[in-house]
């Protein structure tokens, strides 16, 4: 006769499989760890919250914490690994040959679908300390065209004040692939408002 997963268990289940989706690349056996610590401390704290409550004591909340706290544990969720975050990723087809596969990967954290505060707190810091590029080479004219257009459009969307908060923007181009000056590049609608921050990479002939 079957027994029934313990309440633990089946949260760490339920977080192993959340953070194997938000974070693709992490090492499995981190994404286990973490999710056993976080099922282990949320089960602990929810025994100890429900007996506070019994006894007509408030438990503390996260959002009672200072903002200096929050900012650390901020920091740990938006930009532990000082990540990169790629336009597009190419990947390889099978026996056909290479084939280039765009998506964003520049997905906000999890962390700020929480509420409208944690949005804006943990927005400012996703943008500011990570770093984001667009590679156009190897695309050719149509391509390049295409994306530094599709990439403005995702700048506008974002917002010009989460877009002001990039420090980090890296463009790396075939000068002869290129349809549009630097200047002009820079100048289109979206990318304007990173121009102040963006690195250039030409890539060299041979």
């Amino acid at each position: 006769m079957s027994t029934k997963p313990s309440f633990e268990a089946r949260l760490d289940a339920c977080i192993n499989a959340m953070l194997r989706d938000e974070y693709p690349s992490t090492y499995p056996s981190i994404i286990r760890e973490v999710a056993s610590e976080t099922a282990a401390s949320a089960a602990s704290n929810i025994i100890k919250r429900n007996k506070a409550c019994k006894q007509g004591v408030r438990p503390l909340q996260y959002m009672d914490l200072p903002p200096e706290l929050r900012n650390l544990v901020h920091q740990y969720v938006v930009d532990y690994y000082h990540y990169q975050y790629s336009l597009y990723k190419r990947t390889q087809s099978n026996e056909i040959g290479f084939s280039l596969v765009y998506s964003f990967e520049a997905v906000q954290p999890a962390i700020s679908r929480v509420s409208r505060q944690l949005r804006t707190e943990t927005l400012a810091m996703f943008y500011a300390t990570n770093r984001f590029v667009l590679d156009l080479t190897w695309m050719g004219v149509s391509k390049v065209e295409g994306w530094v257009l599709l990439v403005g459009s995702w700048l506008t969307s974002i917002g010009a004040v989460n877009a002001r908060h990039i420090k980090s923007f890296t463009i790396r181009y075939d000068p002869d692939e290129m349809p549009w000056s630097v200047e002009e590049m820079l100048a289109k609608p979206g990318l304007s408002l990173v121009a102040g921050v963006v690195k250039l990479e030409p890539e060299e002939g041979w």
